[in-house]
């Protein structure tokens, strides 16, 4: 079978000549920095994709290896593509994953449209970079978090405590723990 994505294709350059710049608008306290959110990605594309006859949906969905993000571009032609996104949220309660798939959706389409944001906190969120970079966008200052105290070794075992209680190993990342008592507000320590 021969997939042909032609029209597809030409009417996505011609959409992506149109795109908006997404602006960082919003902001990520814990790292000082600014992102362009899942709203501000789709308001940049938008009018453009519907002006060219294109179309997207992003659905989750469960495969072997776990949740998963499908993002579909489509065309009125019927042509489309499509795109998965493995989804491996920090904290398996509703916030947790409601978050991850937030997350994934904004990379997802923005990888799949073209659309060129900063990486401002997933670069601070692996532990690259200080999360700061200059922005052209005015930023929203976020009000101040209470910051819990950094992660301190217990005396009795190599489970590292913080705020008073033990970290917990990581289920996704190898030697890596987190705090549960203050809901993974602080970063991961990689022992």
């Amino acid at each position: 079978m021969t997939y042909t994505w032609d029209q597809l294709f030409t009417a996505l350059s011609k959409a992506q000549k149109e795109f908006k710049p997404a602006p960082k608008d919003a902001a990520n306290p814990f790292f000082k920095s600014s992102y362009a959110d899942l709203e501000s990605v789709v308001d940049a594309v938008r009018d453009a994709l519907a002006k060219h006859d294109l179309c997207f949906v992003q659905k989750t969905k469960m495969t072997e290896v776990g949740m998963c993000l499908e993002t579909i571009l489509g065309h009125k032609s019927g042509q489309f593509i499509s795109g998965e996104y493995l989804i491996k949220p920090i904290k398996e309660d509703p916030q947790g994953v409601g978050s991850a798939i937030t997350y994934a959706k904004r990379y997802a389409l923005s990888a799949m449209l073209g659309v060129v944001t900063s990486d401002d906190d997933g670069e601070a969120a692996m532990g690259r970079g200080n999360g700061q970079t200059e922005s052209k966008q005015p930023v929203q200052k976020a009000p101040a978090a209470k910051k819990p105290a950094p992660p301190q070794e217990n005396q009795n075992s190599d489970i590292p405590v913080c705020c008073g209680s033990k970290m917990m190993k990581s289920k996704y990342h190898e030697n890596t723990w987190y705090c549960g008592k203050c809901k993974g507000s602080l970063p991961m320590v990689a022992l």
